[in-house]
């Protein structure tokens, strides 16, 4: 069933003041929250606060050689943290300018698994990577271990982190991908946001075409809402129809009748404005279908 306004709980996070930032900092680096109050009064400045923001900028500062661990001691480099960093309270920023000193072909892959959502599934991600239909962003001969490889840095680097293996997957077979999801959703965000309109269009339809090939009307709703969003000339339109109807049927089961409706009306305008006269079997209980829906939804006009 599908969440409702009162099943969710929101959660407001304000932002704090210097003394709680210096205690996270303190916290983070191990070190007693006396010894690095002009950090944390310097971290805070940039932050303003924004706890979300905190533990990004020191990764930043980290990476830019202005916080370094000596002589078994964290020092830093005031000056060039106040200068050299910009004054920021938006975590996208800061996850953004972290992943710039990144490989290319890591926040490619990255990239395209944003695209598979906040939690994504490894195997599904390897089957995407290696279509040839993915063009610039395809890497046929990527094997597994690659891919592994690849997703360990992510997750070293703190982007990523495991959730479990595929049912049946071997505890120490690297060749059974685990399932992943982004440490924070601003993670993902901004990697989706990173990749330019018509890449997007290309990653949507590799991930729709080889959901449905691989894993069929499983995958309905998601092979939907990633083909729905590709230009129609791209997809045959008797898949997209199937796809859609697909979705619709599946949504119905899960109750979510506005959301079937909504994936019925797409395949219905997909059979063609001659409906009635080719297609007539498959029009009426198309429009069946939709009249039960709009009466499960209490629309009986």
């Amino acid at each position: 069933e599908g969440l409702t306004r009162e099943s969710i709980t929101y959660i407001d996070v304000v932002n704090v003041d210097k003394d709680t930032v210096t205690n996270m900092i303190g916290a983070r680096l191990r070190m007693q929250t006396s010894r690095c109050l002009s950090l944390g009064s310097v971290v805070h400045e940039k932050t303003m606060g924004c706890p979300l923001a905190v533990l990004g900028f020191l990764d930043l500062v980290a990476s830019k050689g202005f916080l370094t661990y000596e002589s078994k001691t964290w020092v830093w480099d005031e000056s060039k943290i106040k200068t050299e960093t910009n004054v920021s309270n938006n975590v996208l920023e800061l996850v953004q300018e972290n992943m710039s000193s990144l490989p290319k072909s890591l926040t490619d892959l990255l990239a395209i698994a944003a695209f598979l959502g906040y939690e994504f599934d490894s195997e599904i991600l390897f089957g995407v990577v290696c279509r040839k239909d993915l063009e610039t962003f395809a890497n046929p001969f990527m094997t597994k271990l690659d891919l592994w490889s690849h997703l360990t840095r992510a997750r070293k680097e703190g982007l990523v982190e495991t959730t479990g293996r595929r049912k049946g997957g071997a505890k120490d077979d690297v060749t059974s991908l685990p399932r992943y999801k982004f440490c924070h959703d601003k993670i993902q965000q901004g990697l989706y946001v990173s990749i330019l309109e018509s890449d997007a269009v290309l990653i949507h339809r590799a991930i729709g075409l080889y959901l449905w090939e691989a894993e069929g009307d499983r995958f309905a709703i998601e092979v939907a809402d990633h083909l729905n969003r590709v230009e129609p000339r791209s997809i045959s339109q008797s898949l997209l129809l199937e796809v859609n109807y697909a979705a619709a049927k599946m949504a119905r089961t899960r109750k979510s009748y506005p959301l079937s409706a909504k994936y019925l009306n797409n395949a219905m305008k997909l059979v063609g404005p001659d409906k009635w006269m080719e297609h007539y079997d498959r029009s009426l209980e198309m429009s069946t279908f939709l009249l039960e829906l709009y009466m499960a939804c209490g629309n009986r006009t």
